[in-house]
């Protein structure tokens, strides 16, 4: 049933119904569950890569037990943005723009960037808030294009087809999508990719106390050039927002 919900093309508009009839705190009830059980999969791809992570971070073993409820903090961390952007999706424009708020440094450099004729790449690792910002990006009218996985699962075609009426159009990477992603760029678009995707190479980078791989191209520019960053914070009612990181924005 988890798998059904994750992946499959229904997942989403199973969200979304239960967040149009179903009280928000009900609801984030539910996922807690659903995330609880999928904490416990030890075989499952994302439940090692949180735990890979997290044992990084804290300098702690793979196997070490302190990390079982870190594992279930992060993904019950994830439902609630899961949870927060169905409502927003659910409730329209409005809603998202009074669930979403982002600091006026980050749109500040955003606006003298783009003025500038100059295009946006907008590179990060999947965090809860991701979906809420990129929302808030394309209802503001940000001219705003994403790369995501180019074998996209039922669930993620869905998701896609959602984003697009709120004017963030994502789509599968691809020889073709890259060169797409190329013109919008040089018309002074945005756009918006994950860093953390597995098996895209690149040269290593400093991680905590240990080194991992970031995808070539864009990223690797962007991480050394020290692309701003931000993070996505829940607050009371399903509100979240995207505090100014560091650096400049390119």
């Amino acid at each position: 049933m988890i798998d059904y919900l994750t992946s499959s093309r229904f997942g989403p508009t199973v969200g979304l119904f239960l967040v149009r009839i179903i009280p928000r705190k009900v609801v984030l009830w539910i996922f807690s569950l659903i995330a609880s059980r999928v904490a416990k999969n030890s075989k499952s791809e994302i439940i090692k890569a949180v735990r890979s992570n997290q044992a990084v971070v804290r300098g702690l073993s793979y196997d070490d037990p302190t990390l079982d409820d870190v594992v279930k903090k992060v993904m019950k961390y994830s439902a609630q943005a899961y949870v927060d952007s169905y409502k927003a999706i659910a409730g329209g424009r409005e809603v998202v723009l009074r669930y979403a708020k982002l600091s006026d440094e980050i749109l500040g450099n955003v606006d003298t960037w783009l003025k500038d004729g100059r295009g946006l790449v907008v590179v990060g690792p999947h965090l809860a808030g991701f979906d809420m910002f990129a929302l808030f990006m394309g209802v503001k009218g940000y001219p705003i294009l994403g790369l995501s996985y180019p074998d996209p699962t039922g669930s993620y075609e869905t998701e896609n087809t959602l984003r697009k009426k709120f004017g963030f159009d994502s789509i599968p990477i691809s020889v073709q999508s890259l060169k797409r992603a190329l013109r919008h760029l040089r018309d002074g678009g945005v756009v918006i990719t994950a860093v953390d995707r597995p098996g895209l190479g690149g040269e290593p980078m400093d991680f905590f106390r240990s080194q991992g791989h970031t995808p070539n191209g864009s990223c690797t520019d962007c991480y050394q050039d020290k692309v701003s960053h931000a993070r996505g914070n829940p607050g009371a009612g399903g509100r979240w927002r995207i505090p100014g990181g560091n650096g400049s924005i390119h």
